[in-house]
């Protein structure tokens, strides 16, 4: 990532931690910061032995991820709705459709960051796909950053894109980014993980 694009990530990151972030669960200092979007058994992908499910679960959701950033950064709403779980409230608002138009510039140009290679972990089930990246330095002097990619399936499989999370800082038991153990994802039994469930619209 050069210098100028890391600097642009970084104010972006700082004006939507703090200003346009929706459904903010478990946010604190240093904690998860959810980034708003136009808008439920898991295999680690990071298991040493091959699996197909895998593979299509990653393929399927990745692809989507990027025709939703080129569809974000000409502006083709239709395009974004299309591939969303769920739109914003400026995006679902024709009145609004200036500041629909910068969040998404602002979600194209953090996402055109991100790399495949190293979303390492990927959890998934018939409703669900969870991406994300180990804490990485993006930048000399700023905390580790994990990327989390949230996707939720449609009836027939395909995933639509439901948010992205950035986390600042390591993960202790107090400050966990994304919840992805198979005995505590979960807690109310619904289907829903925890996570995913925080960033619908209520």
């Amino acid at each position: 990532m050069s210098k100028t694009n890391i600097a642009v990530t970084v104010a972006l990151v700082v004006v939507l931690g703090t200003i346009l972030v929706f459904a903010p669960s478990s946010e604190r200092m240093g904690g998860p910061r959810n980034l708003p979007l136009f808008s439920g058994l898991s295999l680690p992908f990071s298991s040493k032995v091959p699996n197909l499910n895998d593979s299509f679960n990653v393929t399927a959701a990745w692809s989507t991820f990027q025709d939703y950033l080129k569809f974000a950064k000409a502006h083709d709403l239709e395009g974004v709705k299309s591939l969303s779980y769920q739109v914003s409230e400026a995006c679902s608002n024709p009145e609004k459709i200036t500041e629909c138009e910068r969040l998404m510039d602002s979600v194209s140009q953090i996402g055109a960051e991100f790399k495949l290679e190293d979303f390492k972990s990927v959890f998934y089930d018939d409703k669900q796909i969870i991406m994300s990246t180990d804490h990485m330095v993006i930048m000399e002097g700023l905390d580790k950053t994990k990327i989390v990619l949230f996707f939720v399936k449609s009836d027939v499989g395909e995933p639509k894109v439901l948010g992205i999370r950035l986390c600042f800082g390591g993960e202790s038991g107090n400050n966990t980014c994304v919840i992805t153990d198979p005995e505590t994802r979960d807690a109310d039994k619904d289907g829903w993980w925890d996570d995913v469930e925080a960033l619908f619209h209520k």
